[in-house]
């Protein structure tokens, strides 16, 4: 090797040596993921977490990253964690429009104790839509069945 590449190989090692050994922790940043034993949506679930659960990061793989949390290891989707730390906070407005803290709220999910502050600070709100929105959804065999009749990726026969 020439000087120049042992003077770039040292630079880098000085640059990373610091990261080496650290543990790497993430946020969950929606209502609830699931954990999954590969990175696929469509594999067996190995547990959930709940927004504001802090986890090891272990790996990323392309849009998944593989996470511990306690005894519990999996494959989570990268998009439901985040670098920082977060917390349900309820703050009070006195004016008629959303905020925006508010529709970031709304695109995470509500829990019950979510919708017990919110009504703190706005008692006219009515859950009832957001509850039957909630209430839907589509059974996991049926999407898999799906995908495996329309040979499309994720349904494995």
């Amino acid at each position: 090797m020439t000087l120049r590449t042992w003077i770039v190989v040292a630079a880098v090692a000085a640059l990373a040596a610091p990261a080496w050994g650290r543990v790497v922790e993430r946020t969950v940043r929606v209502q609830e993921t699931h954990l999954h034993a590969q990175a696929s949506f469509f594999s067996p679930r190995a547990g959930s977490l709940a927004y504001g659960d802090v986890v090891r990061l272990i790996e990323t793989q392309g849009s998944w990253a593989r996470v511990q949390h306690g005894e519990r290891a999996g494959w989570v989707p990268v998009s439901s964690l985040t670098d920082r730390r977060v917390e349900l906070v309820a703050t009070g407005d006195a004016g008629t429009g959303v905020t925006t803290e508010e529709t970031t709220l709304a695109g995470k999910g509500l829990s019950e104790q979510m919708e017990d502050e919110y009504r703190k600070i706005r008692p006219e709100a009515d859950f009832g839509a957001v509850d039957r929105m909630e209430a839907r959804g589509v059974r996991r065999d049926d999407v898999l069945n799906f995908l495996r009749q329309g040979g499309l990726a994720g349904g494995a026969r």
